[in-house]
Parts: structure tokens; sequence; C-alpha cells
């Protein structure tokens, strides 16, 4: 019975010392699932790196940046975004670092390309310096680029227009080779030309007029016009050639410039004394051409020489019906009514001509007491409107303005062949247009507020030809100011004054569009700060980061919770093993004890067979013994290495790290909404210091821009009190002529009346006025070409 009982406890201790060792040991390797929890843990790890790490930042690449930026400028370029483009330009340029690191990569644009686009924009700005500066650097460098060839033609029309004549003049030589494109040469070869007929060298003039109209390109026409009109200037005595000239090139020309042939041809056969000719070419120029205005003048004063005195007083009556606001208002009306008087219509000539005396009086009249008030006036209006400009076209009455285009390189096509490498950039052929009364007076109509003006209806073609003529054209507020513009530049310093003036404030006008662009940028800048910060604040203090928060706090607990736990238990089984260890240990003492006592009582008795089991049992009870001490120095470490009380104390550590990072996390969200605080406060109480520098960078610029603009008001209302001094001296002259006729007049018709009644002395035919007779006519020596 005591043996049963040892055996049991052994048997117990034998299985709790298993279940301690089998935890102690790993189980066999599973090589297949192994692998597959591998690659789920380490997919798991990625996942979880990727959550995490939400400002992927990607591989610096400069040259790809330099790229995009170029490209983005170039968008801006072609949807005329100038200014944004320019400053996005401006910066790239300016930038110490932009084009470091760069390699050359064929399919990324580089700094000539960036050079490129920031030069048309200085041109297509009108900035000529800053062109200047970046284009002649740029063809320096490589002028067999693709876009060498247009920065040239580029380059050329500034030296142009900036009256660099013997620049130009090199310039286009150099590129009217014979190997050149056809556009370029044309181009190259008129403006040879035209450079040449300013420097009065009229041999090389006529020359390259010659060259250029052999090259077919659009300038053809232009040129062989101005070749005519250069052979003239060099010799007066050449009307003949010079006329025939233009009769055959009215015969193909069209629009405008056709216009301008037939109506220079008329003038030049004007002088030629062919006045039926003079009329029939300008009568071939339409009532609702752009120079319509002379080409009447013209016509009339060649039906007056020609004797078909109706037709010429209809003719100037139909210009002074027109266009009253020129300076050959008068002028058309004394006419008329000298045809009328040499027409022996005495009263209706004598009406016209005490009209025009009294319009005279009264326009000189009103000149001279509002002078001050009208030329401050227009100088202010043209200023504000940018179109003082419009006073120091040469006579656009006459329309021998001839105008360049000089948009090459702007169309959208030719910007974005800036980002092919396949062909190369080619002027525009486009050819000149001429600057005509229309263009002139509807430009100055819309910067002056004035409204359409309404002539007169013309007379009825059904009316009778000796209907009387109607001059009631009373002189509106509107008539002196616009009759200013029309009349021609004062001979005084003024037109040079205005291109220094003018230029200074389309610059002033470019800088405080940039400066504008750039505070704009820089408050749109502090508003999208002042947003994000607001959005940063609110998802800071989200219900959500608190809820998580507050779920952190609830692990914590619940993991303290699970650790007092299994302390408890670890003490339960603590306690257990104990109990039976010192139940078993005493029951491995008695079996020993009585195994001695039987030895004792019954030595010198026992069969070997007992001495043998006697000693087996107390081997066993020394066994039991040395089990109970092995699962005693064993426990501690099988509970620590039990999975569940393995993990407390990471569960622990994990618990204590979860407390110290929602404190940290919670002390940290303070600093940041105090600090996001801190920053949204002094960016809604004021400007960041980019918007104060933007700020102070614009008002400088506007400074600058008041003082350009006064300036040029000065020069503006000095060419306009310049202008109505000779107005006055006009309508002066035009008051004389006109009192001479009214008493001319009203003498024919004292004849008349003695006549009548039977006491005529004597017949005097009708008179002319002295001063128009001759003095009228269209001057003999063609205008200079601008």
């Amino acid at each position: 019975m005591m043996s049963a009982r040892v055996a049991g406890v052994v048997l117990l201790a034998a299985i709790v010392a298993a279940s301690s060792v089998a935890a102690q040991l790993p189980p066999p390797p599973d090589t297949a699932r192994l692998a597959d929890t591998t690659v789920r843990a380490d997919t798991a790890l990625l996942a979880a790196q990727a959550r995490l790490d939400t400002g992927i930042a990607p591989q610096l690449d400069q040259g790809r940046g330099v790229d995009a930026e170029i490209r983005s400028a170039l968008f801006e370029l072609l949807t005329d975004r100038w200014v944004p483009a320019l400053d996005r330009m401006q910066w790239l340029h300016t930038s110490p670092v932009a084009f470091t690191d760069v390699q050359a990569v064929p399919e990324l644009r580089d700094r000539r390309d960036l050079l490129f686009l920031l030069s048309q924009a200085y041109y297509r700005l009108g900035l000529s310096e800053p062109f200047r500066g970046i284009a002649q650097p740029l063809l320096e460098s490589d002028p067999t680029a693709r876009y060498g060839t247009l920065v040239q033609s580029q380059l050329l029309m500034d030296a142009y227009q900036r009256g660099e004549f013997e620049r130009a003049v090199a310039m286009a030589r150099a590129m009217a080779v014979e190997t050149a494109p056809q556009a370029v040469r044309g181009l190259a070869l008129l403006v040879t030309g035209l450079s040449a007929y300013e420097l009065r060298d009229y041999v090389s003039a006529r020359q390259a007029f010659a060259e250029a109209g052999r090259t077919g390109t659009p300038y053809a026409d232009a040129a062989q016009y101005m070749e005519a009109l250069t052979l003239l200037r060099s010799d007066t005595a050449q009307i003949g050639p010079a006329l025939a000239s233009m009769q055959a090139l009215a015969q193909r020309a069209t629009g405008p410039l056709g216009d301008q042939v037939r109506l220079t041809a008329a003038q030049l056969a004007y002088e030629a004394e062919q006045f039926d000719e003079s009329a029939r070419m300008a009568g071939a120029i339409g009532p609702a051409s752009p120079l319509a205005p002379q080409a009447i003048f013209t016509r009339a004063w060649a039906l007056y020489h020609a004797e078909r005195l109706q037709d010429a007083a209809d003719a100037f009556s139909e210009f002074a019906r027109r266009f009253p606001q020129l300076p050959q208002h008068e002028e058309s009306r004394l006419m008329a009514a000298q045809a009328l008087l040499e027409l022996e219509r005495t009263a209706d000539a004598g009406a016209m001509f005490q009209e025009v005396a009294d319009s005279a009086n009264r326009q000189v009249e009103a000149l001279r007491t509002r002078r001050p008030e009208i030329t401050a006036e227009l100088a202010r209006r043209l200023v504000d409107g940018r179109a003082a400009g419009l006073l120091f076209i040469a006579d656009p009455t006459t329309g021998k303005t001839l105008v360049l285009e000089d948009a090459d390189g702007l169309d959208w096509s030719v910007l974005a062949g800036a980002l092919t490498d396949t062909a190369a950039l080619l002027p525009r052929a486009v050819p000149p247009r001429v600057v005509a009364l229309d263009a002139v007076e509807a430009r100055v109509d819309s910067v002056l507020g004035f409204a359409e003006s309404t002539a007169p209806p013309a007379r009825p073609l059904d009316a009778p030809v000796d209907a009387p003529v109607s001059y009631a054209l009373p002189v509106s507020s509107e008539t002196l100011p616009r009759r200013l513009f029309f009349t021609p530049v004062s001979a005084s310093p003024n037109r040079a004054a205005f291109a220094r003036t003018a230029h200074s404030v389309y610059e002033s006008d470019v800088a405080v569009a940039l400066a504008s662009y750039r505070l704009a940028d820089a408050r749109a800048a502090q508003a999208r700060q002042v947003a994000l910060l607001e959005a940063l604040r609110n998802s800071l203090t989200d219900a959500e980061l608190e809820q998580m928060l507050a779920r952190l706090s609830a692990a914590r607990d619940s993991i303290e919770a699970i650790a007092s736990d299994l302390d408890r238990n670890a003490d339960w089984v603590r306690r257990m093993f104990a109990a039976q260890l010192e139940f078993t240990r005493t029951l491995a003492g008695e079996n020993r004890r009585m195994v001695d006592s039987v030895r004792t009582h019954l030595a010198g008795t026992l069969e070997p067979s007992e001495a043998s089991a006697l000693e087996y049992e107390a081997q066993t009870a020394s066994t039991y013994q040395r089990i109970a001490d092995l699962i005693e120095a064993a426990l501690e470490g099988a509970i620590a290495r039990h999975p569940a009380f393995a993990m407390r104390d990471s569960t622990r550590a994990h618990a204590a790290r979860i407390a110290a990072l929602v404190d940290e996390t919670r002390s940290a969200l303070g600093s940041a909404l105090a600090a996001i605080d801190d920053e949204l406060g002094r960016l809604r109480a004021g400007d960041s210091d980019r918007v104060l520098a933007m700020r102070a960078a614009l008002s400088e610029a506007d400074q600058r821009r008041a003082a350009a603009e006064a300036q040029l008001a000065s020069v503006v209302r000095a060419e306009l009190d310049a202008r109505a001094d000779e107005v006055i001296a006009l309508l002066r002259r035009d008051t004389e002529a006109a009192e001479f006729g009214a008493a001319s007049a009203a003498f024919f018709q004292a004849l008349e009346a003695q006549r009548a009644i039977g006491t005529d002395h004597g017949s005097t035919s009708n008179g002319v006025l002295p001063q128009y007779r001759n003095g009228g006519a269209p001057a003999r020596t063609p205008p200079r070409e601008d």
C-alpha cells in the first residue's frame, strides 16, 4: 500500500517534470509552413512600412527638374501668360544652382533653350535692351543653332526700329546670302533698302529693293513700291518712270498696299499734270478703304485742275462731310466754295465762305481759351491709355507709314519648335502693312472715349447736279482734340524725347506687372500656408486621434491587468508545486525510514531476494527525492519560459513604451498646436516677410512708373501745344482765305445785280483764291517712308 502511494506520487512528479521539460523544447521544424510564415511576415512588415512612410522622397534629378521648368514656361508663353512665364524664366536664369550637375541628355532642355524662350518673352514685351542682352550672346555662342536664324532676324528688326541703320545694313547684308532661305533673304534685302533709304544712300537702296523684288517673297510688292519712291527721291525729274512703275504695280497689288500704290500713282500723275489720270486712279480707291480720305482729297484737286468744277465741288464737299477732324477740312470747304464761285453760283459760294470764316473763328477762339484744358486732358488720357505714340505716326492721313511685322517667333508653332531638334526656326514671311487713318482713328476714339464720328450723309446719287451743297457742320467738343492727332508732327525735338520717355514708361509697366504678379503669388502662397496650417490643426485635434489615444490607454490598462493576472497564476503554480514536492519528499523519507527499520529488525534473516527488494525500495525513495529537487530547481525557469509568462515581460515593456509614447504624443501635440496657433496668429495679423518684400518692390515700381508717366505727359503736352499753335495758324489762314472769298462773292453778286438792272460797266470773270489755286496741291516730293 505504501509502495502504491509512492508510485502515484512519483508518476505525478514525472508527468509535471515531463511537461516542464517539454515546454522548454522547440517543436520539430516544418519547412513549408515556416517558409509560408516568413513570407507572410515579410509582406506584413512591408505593408506596415508603406503605411507609415507617407512622405516618400523621389530621387533628385536636376536635369529633369530644369526641363520641367522650361516646358512650364513654354506652356505659359503659348497660353499668352507672358508675365508668369517671364517671372519663372528670370528666376531660373538667375538661380546659381539651377544648371549645376545637369548632365547633357539630348531629350532634356538646357540653358540655351531657356535663353531662347527668355529672349522671345523680352521681344514680345518690347524690352529691347534685355532682349539684346540675352539674344546677342546666345547668337554668338552658337550661330548655327536651330533658332539662330530667327534670333538674327529679330536682332535685325530691333536694330532697324531703334534707328541704328548702319548696324542694320551690316547685319542684313550678312544675312542676304544666296544660300539663305528665301524668306530670310527677302527680309534682309528689304531692311537693307529701308535702312539705306533712311541713310540717303539711294543707289544702294534701289539695288536692295530691286533684289528683294526678285525674291518673290511677300516683300516683293513693297520692295517695288519703295524702289519707285527711291527713284523719285534720288531724282525728282524721274516722275515718268516712277509713275509707270506704280501703274504697273497697281495692276496686281491688292489690299491696303494696293490702295497705297494707287494713291501714290495718283499723286505722281497729279505732279505730272496728268489730272484726268490722277482722278481716275484716286477714284479707283473705294470709299471704305483706309486710304479713302487722301484719295478723295487728291481726286478733288485733280478734278479742279481738270476744270471739272462741279465734280470737284462734290468731291471737296464729300471730304468735308466725312472727315471734319482732318486739318484739310476747312481747305476742302474753301475749295468747294471756290468751285461754286467759278460756276457762278455766287450766293451759295458767299454763304459757304462766310460759314467757313465763322467756323474757323469759333475754333480759334475755343482753342485759345481752352487749350490748357484740352492739352492737359488729352495728355493724361494718352499716357493713361498708353497711346501717346499715336501722336508721332508720320501723317496717317496719307497712309505713307509702312510697318514691318516684328512678331517673328511669337507664333505658337514657332515657340513650340523650340522643343524640337529636327528643324531650324525661321522668321515668318509677312508683307508690310499700311498704318492708315481708320486704324489710328479707332484707337484714338477708344482711348479718349470719343463717340464714333457720324458724318452727314453724302449727296444722293439722284440729286440734281446743281443742287445746293449744305455745309452746316457745327464744330463739336470732340473736333478740336481729334484734329490735334491728325496734324503733322511738329518740327521740334518732341519725337526724340517721346522715344526715350515712352520706353521708360513701358519698362516700368513691365516692372509693375512683374511686381504685381510676384506680390499676388506671395499672397496666394501665404493664403495656402494659412489653409494648410488650419487643416493641420484640425487634423491634430480630430476626434479620431483622441479615440486612438484613448484606445491606446485602454490597451495599456488591459495589458497591466493581464500582467497582474499572470503574476497571480504564477504564484498559484508555485504554491501548488511546492505542496506536491513537500508531500513527495515526505513520502520518500517515510519509505526510506521504513526500509531502514525492516533491515534493522530482520538483519541476518533476510533472503537475498528480500534484501534486493529492500535495496530497490531504498533506491526508489532516493530517486523520488532527486526528482523533487530537480523539479524544485527547474520550476522558476519553466514558468519563466512558458509562452504566457514569457510574453508577460515583453507585454509589460510594451505597455510602458505605449504609456511613454502616449505621454510624449500628448506633449508633442500640445507643443504643435501651440506652434501652429502662434504661426496662424502671426499670418492672420499681418503679411509674411516675403509678402512685405514684394509689396515694397511693387511700391517702388509704382513710384518709378509715376515719375516716367509724368515725364511722358510733359512731352506729350508740349507736342499738343505745338500742334495747337499750328492749328491756330492754319485756321487763321483759312479765315483770311474765307473772308477774301466772301468779299469776292459779294463783289460778283454786286456785279450780277448791276448787270441785272443794266448798269454793268464791264465783264469780269470770277477769280480764284490765290492761296489755294496752286498751294493746295499734294506735295511734289514724296513723304519719307517710316
